[in-house]
């Protein structure tokens, strides 16, 4: 802990900060199941169940980043932890809410969440905070590559439900 709490007091902080940005995007909850019909049912499946781990993984994220708010000492990094916890908080809300038409529709969706939140409660609860944080600074940047990829790849929604790509790429253009 001695390392980080060190870096985390010399560090000053220089790039922008993260923006929450209220937005919501009203997804028409019967196109849960079909909403990418050029890539078809599998490619619409990997990202619905890719949503269900998103607001575990926010809510994680920021439990991580509290869990060491009280180390960070300059101003300006203090306001980008503020900063990303509100981002992250945003992120949530959008797939929870996406969630909720999948978990209508399916009855595995609900039993998936519950895996995910038990695996994660684990981890919060027999490893150390430090590696939630290292843990959470692994999956951004896994998450940052995503992105970059979804952002690189506008063909990737065409042919898509207007809500649904637009849900993604906000999520792309804002890990990134």
């Amino acid at each position: 802990m001695g390392i980080l709490k060190k870096f985390i007091k010399s560090s000053v902080y220089h790039e922008p900060l993260p923006i929450r940005r209220d937005v919501r995007f009203n997804l028409p909850a019967d196109r849960i199941a079909d909403w990418h019909t050029a890539a078809g049912p599998i490619f619409t499946a990997l990202l619905n169940t890719f949503s269900i781990v998103l607001p575990i993984g926010e809510r994680f994220f920021i439990d991580a980043v509290r869990a060491h708010r009280d180390l960070v000492q300059d101003p300006e990094l203090q306001k980008a932890v503020t900063a990303f916890i509100g981002q992250e908080a945003m992120h949530g809300r959008e797939h929870e809410e996406y969630n909720q038409a999948l978990f209508a529709r399916s009855p595995i969706a609900p039993k998936f969440e519950a895996l995910v939140l038990e695996i994660f409660g684990l981890l919060k609860q027999h490893l150390p905070a430090y590696f939630w944080l290292s843990g959470t600074i692994a999956l951004e940047h896994f998450t940052a590559l995503l992105a970059d990829s979804v952002l690189r790849t506008p063909e990737l929604f065409e042919g898509a439900e207007e809500h649904y790509a637009n849900i993604w790429r906000w999520h792309a253009f804002e890990e990134t």
